[in-house]
């Protein structure tokens, strides 16, 4: 049975960082927004949005990766296999971050020309593409940390780089440093993290798996094509996700201006504030999961699950009706009232978020079932549906017409998620019966 104390539990750190990191975000929004206007956000989001496409077409998802199969072996108490599977994913990250930080060196002058709209941003592009290098060094800590049940620890560290941020946003901004200034303080703050999480984590694998640096990942040879597989579809499956997120972005940009861009931007921050409550439980429960699957505990899984089921169904709809009220007055009273125009489309993203919200333990299900495969089949479809509408909307309808694509692919998604998990939950439990 899902232990419920201890999910409330960490789902609280989690949930506490995670308000922190997304109030100090949107307030980042906000001061930019006043300081330089909407071109100016717009410009600032658009530089960003190229390295960090990339990234996300070459990044592994090594983070889930960690989870599931560090929190296997962790279950069944085999610390060389838990060794070597960090070593690995460590590996791929750096090769990963490496690989897209070179190709953005080489297309930031096109990038400025073709997606920013501005050949003088190359440089900037460029820089910011460390700060991207750097934040794959330290993809999996976080992940490494809630296996080991040290939710808190990896809570305070993202509140902080989240407070190290946004200081320096405010600085520069005072002082007058401007874009450029914004971009190196991103790469500063990213430095900073990257080496203190690395520090930190280190030490918890040597207590806990007696981790060395050093080492061989030969004990893995019997799973290393599995485990690589399923790099592989997690890799695909978030590439395809980008749609509704990055290559978004870059299309409205690109389509509709900085201006769309930037109402697009504010309705994305205000639609996703549900997210704040589904969140920090998918970090919790996901760890939970991998080690049950792993125990083969079916009647405990399907038991936890209906009862938490009950729970945010109790509380999402609720919510995402007082959310849509509130993001009325809320938006053009926060961010100025040319920012009006993101009241629409964020309400119609508020409700494309919902199955997240209230579905949130269908992928990490999945993926401790071995999954992911099936999940790109079904994020291929969905995305690509997205993307065509996207396409199609955007134009006439701007920043709403992105809005309605985002929604359509989130609640397809969800339907077929649903689907698979009824059809391995009757597998799962004829087995035991037998």
């Amino acid at each position: 049975m899902l232990d419920f104390r201890s999910l409330w539990k960490n789902a609280s750190w989690t949930s506490g960082s995670l308000i922190v990191t997304t109030a100090l975000l949107l307030l980042e929004t906000i001061v930019v927004a006043r300081v330089l206007g909407a071109t100016g956000l717009g410009l600032f989001v658009l530089i960003r949005a190229y390295p960090e496409a990339i990234q996300q077409v070459l990044d592994c998802r090594t983070r889930e990766t960690m989870v599931k199969y560090l929190g296997e072996f962790v279950a069944l108490d085999d610390r060389d296999r838990a060794s070597a599977v960090v070593r690995l994913v460590w590996l791929v990250d750096a090769a990963a971050g490496l690989i897209a930080t070179t190709l953005v060196l080489g297309t930031a002058s096109l990038a400025a020309r073709y997606i920013v709209h501005d050949a003088s941003t190359a440089g900037l592009i460029a820089l910011y593409s460390l700060s991207q290098f750097f934040g794959t060094l330290d993809s999996a800590s976080g992940s490494v940390l809630r296996v080991f049940d040290r939710f808190r620890l990896a809570s305070m560290m993202g509140a902080w780089q989240s407070v190290g941020r946004f200081v320096g946003i405010g600085v520069v901004l005072l002082l007058g440093g401007g874009i450029a200034g914004l971009v190196g303080v991103l790469v500063a703050v990213e430095v900073v993290y990257t080496v203190s999480a690395t520090f930190i984590t280190l030490r918890v694998l040597r207590r806990r798996i007696d981790f060395r640096v050093r080492g061989g990942m030969s004990v893995l040879e019997t799973r290393r094509s599995e485990i690589l597989k399923f790099l592989l579809h997690t890799n695909i499956a978030g590439t395809l996700k980008m749609s509704s997120d990055k290559l978004v972005t870059l299309i409205v940009g690109g389509v509709g201006g900085a201006g769309t861009a930037a109402i697009y931007k504010v309705a994305s921050q205000a639609g996703s504030a549900l997210m704040l409550f589904s969140d920090p439980f998918y970090s919790v429960i996901y760890p939970s999961l991998s080690q049950m699957v792993a125990r083969e505990e079916w009647d405990g899984i399907f038991a936890g699950l209906r009862k938490l089921q009950r729970i945010t169904l109790s509380v999402a709809i609720p919510g995402a009706f007082l959310a849509s009220v509130a993001m009325t007055f809320l938006i053009p009273m926060v961010y100025g009232g040319e920012f009006r125009p993101a009241v629409l489309p964020g309400i119609v993203i508020l409700w494309g978020m919902l199955p997240n919200v209230a579905f949130f333990w269908l992928r990490p299900l999945l993926l401790s079932l071995h999954e992911a495969g099936r999940l790109v089949n079904y994020r291929a479809i969905a995305s690509s549906l997205q993307l065509v509408a996207t396409l199609a909307l955007v134009r006439p309808a701007g920043a709403v017409g992105a809005a309605f694509s985002l929604l359509i692919m989130q609640w397809l998604y969800a339907v077929l998620e649903m689907r698979l998990v009824g059809i391995r939950r009757r597998e799962l439990l004829a087995e035991v019966a037998r």
